[in-house]
């Protein structure tokens, strides 16, 4: 009998490591589900290695339930019970089976998890390995407890040998009392362990008692009820009514800060404000998944926080198998918001993306490494003539290339791998329909992530009719210089004719004013003989007409001859020193009986210019004398003023304004421009009235350029 109870008391001692060893398993492969989901959540960073850690700790408390170990705390014995080994063998192959699995879901990690063919198999895999480890722990539960009723039961059977055997019966109670307390508080201890992961973990966990749940499902299956989801669209109030029978018992530290709320019982208390638009969507598919007996439940939710910001999460827990299970359910909460804007953000990118590709005037071709074509828009299709359909997976260069571009576009398919930022190029295409276009090619080499050549990508410009309007307008351009170079040796000849010409007219007009001005002189000298040998008035009166028609000729063949010299560039100016005032006095004692006989008055004004000057006072005068003669001839009342101005001063010149003013008629704006050119007047009824030649002007303003200054006509 002590024989039984001393085999008792070992048992239960073999049997504590392994149930922490079995209970370490599925701890370790849950830590190893939510790193994986933080990390495919992309809110935090983990390190990925930090996950098969965690698995390979729980391939490690397998193998010493079947192979025996110890760490510091324990020492475990090896499992005998066949049946037990074969449950942890078992286990053993779901925790292999969920690496390969979990290593699968990380590589595709930049695919959308929900819903995919991968995230179910994923969570199959998991729950397969939670359900074996947990009926692990159950067994070896069931077992300790079964050895521990033995020895109580031996324990009863004792009590008379008690008495005999006294003291040392007690001792040996003692000992196991001591060994209980000891096996008691490792399992607090690891409950504490649990708790504390709980708590710390970043992963948003609450514990929800879905018992009332469970029992009120199984009333409706044993009401006959077959189809749940029907029946809870047929009967919305029952969803309602079991929403209320939830009972959230704990939340963690990161389910605070998840929804912004300070406490515990401030989260529990205004928990239903948290439910976003798909709460009772999401409700009623986790019962199906009850319902329906599922290991697992996995739904995209939206909460509001409480401040109201939407999030999106994934919410997902695992489904008890038993009735008390259902009392803690945990459930853990990931924020997948920030992955949802990116994903809408890239749908959205990939879709203007698209629409620009369909819709850009330009050719777009994507290639595959064989530079066969895997894709390509409308507007390739309507410059080449091939639907999709039709030239999908050839080598283009076969249907495409004429014979005399295949060696270039060859060279450009090399030369495209090795060059930074693609390659450029013209090519000659063959159309569908035969006919050959000129087009221009920009293309680039598509790599993946790892830098690997995966294809290329083309934008194709037509370029036919801009090279043949580029040729056309080369050979107008040909044309046309010929054409300016034959019209400027007509121009030269033109211009030589006419300078030929000018010369000839200037040569006449000077030959002519020296003959008529010889005869003129002996006309004028001998009206003044005949002027003071006259006797009558009557003879007085024609001879001064004479002398007046004299004069006037006189000053027309001058403005001629001084017209000849200009156009003839013949025109000289003297230098020599001059007194300003002295021209000032002559100019005005000249015009002086003009002025006195229509009443007007004359003004000097001689300002700040200095006396002596130097340079043609002869031309000078002349130009004063022909504004001073038009000012008193269109005045009939008034003053005319002569006035000189200091423009500017410099080291050994000075430049100088000479204006005459006068209140006569004036000039039309509109006309003005035209009173310097040679014959002009600013009207013809002024000729009739005033006469005149239109010359003084003109030689009035060449005067004034040979002297570097201009001649114009003030408002």
């Amino acid at each position: 009998m002590l024989y039984a109870f001393h085999r008792g008391n070992s048992m239960a001692e073999r049997y504590v490591p392994l149930t922490n060893a079995a209970m370490e398993i599925k701890l370790e492969a849950t830590i190893a589900h939510l790193r994986l989901e933080e990390a495919l959540s992309g809110d935090r960073f983990v390190d990925i290695e930090d996950v098969w850690g965690h698995l390979d700790q729980a391939q490690w408390y397998a193998q010493v339930m079947l192979e025996g170990g110890e760490n510091p705390e324990e020492t475990f014995v090896p499992l005998e019970n066949p049946v037990l080994r074969r449950q942890v063998e078992q286990t053993l192959e779901n925790i292999s089976a969920f690496r390969v699995i979990a290593q699968q879901r990380w590589n595709t990690r930049s695919q959308s998890a929900v819903g995919s063919d991968i995230n179910q198999r994923f969570d199959q895999v998991f729950d397969d390995l939670f359900v074996s480890a947990d009926k692990v722990e159950t067994a070896l539960r069931g077992t300790m407890t079964r050895q521990f009723q033995r020895f109580l039961i031996m324990q009863a059977l004792l009590i008379i040998i008690v008495v005999i055997l006294g003291i040392s019966v007690g001792l040996v109670f003692q000992r196991h009392q001591r060994m209980r307390t000891s096996d008691m508080l490792r399992l607090e201890k690891n409950e504490s362990r649990f708790r504390s992961l709980f708590e710390n973990s970043e992963v948003s966990i609450w514990n929800e008692d879905l018992s009332e749940v469970h029992k009120a499902l199984e009333k409706l299956r044993l009401e006959g009820v077959v189809d749940l989801r029907q029946y809870l669209e047929d009967h919305p109030q029952v969803a309602l009514d079991m929403v209320v029978m939830v009972k959230v018992l704990h939340v963690n530290k990161a389910t605070l800060k998840l929804f912004g709320v300070a406490s515990k019982e401030g989260l529990l208390k205004n928990i239903a404000a948290s439910f976003g638009k798909n709460a009772v969507d999401v409700f009623i598919n986790g019962l199906c998944a009850i319902w329906n007996k599922h290991k697992h439940f996995q739904s995209e939710a939206f909460f509001r926080t409480f401040d109201g910001k939407e999030i999106i999460t994934i919410l997902s827990y695992q489904i008890p198998q038993t009735d008390d299970g259902f009392k803690s359910v945990p459930i853990s909460i990931v924020d997948i918001s920030e992955r949802k804007r990116m994903e809408n953000d890239m749908r959205a990118s990939a879709q203007h993306l698209k629409l620009y590709r369909e819709q850009a005037p330009l050719a777009a071709i994507e290639w595959n490494t064989d530079f066969q074509v895997i894709d390509w828009n409308a507007a390739a299709e309507n410059m080449f003539g091939y639907t999709l359909d039709e030239i999908k997976g050839r080598y283009f260069a076969d249907i495409m290339l004429p014979e005399s571009a295949l060696t270039d576009v060859t060279q450009v398919v090399q030369d495209l791998s090795t060059q930074v930022g693609g390659t450029t190029s013209i090519n000659e295409i063959r159309t569908k329909d035969g006919s050959i276009l000129l087009t221009e090619w920009h293309n680039t080499l598509l790599k993946d992530e790892s830098g690997e050549a995966i294809g290329a990508a083309s934008l194709v410009l037509d370029i036919t009719e801009n090279r043949r309007m580029a040729n056309e307008l080369e050979d107008y351009r040909h044309h046309l210089e010929q054409l300016v170079v034959k019209r400027t040796e007509q121009l030269d000849d033109a211009r030589e004719l006419a300078e030929v010409a000018n010369r000839a007219k200037s040569s006449f007009l000077a030959n002519m004013s020296h003959e008529i001005r010889t005869p003129m002189n002996a006309i004028v000298g001998l009206t003044h003989l005949l002027q003071r040998d006259a006797t009558t008035p009557k003879q007085s009166e024609r001879l001064g007409k004479i002398d007046s028609a004299a004069g006037h000729l006189l000053s027309i063949i001058n403005d001629i001859l001084d017209i000849s010299k200009i156009e003839a560039g013949k025109l000289a100016m003297e230098q020599s020193n001059f007194h300003l005032n002295s021209i000032l006095d002559q100019v005005q004692s000249i015009v002086k009986e003009q002025a006195i006989i229509k009443g007007l008055t004359i003004e000097l004004d001689q300002d700040d210019v200095p006396n002596w000057l130097r340079g043609d006072s002869t031309r000078l005068r002349q130009a004063l004398l022909n504004y001073a003669s038009n000012a008193i001839k269109f005045t009939d009342k008034g003053t005319v003023s002569i006035r000189s101005k200091l423009l500017e001063e410099r080291d050994d010149s000075v430049l100088v304004r000479f204006e005459v003013q006068d209140t006569g008629i004036g000039i039309e704006p509109h006309k003005l421009q035209r009173i310097f050119d040679v014959f002009e007047q600013a009207d013809v009824a002024t000729t009739r009235e005033y006469g005149g030649s239109g010359l003084g002007l003109a030689i009035t303003q060449h005067i004034a350029q040979l002297m570097g200054g201009r001649g114009w006509r003030g408002e």
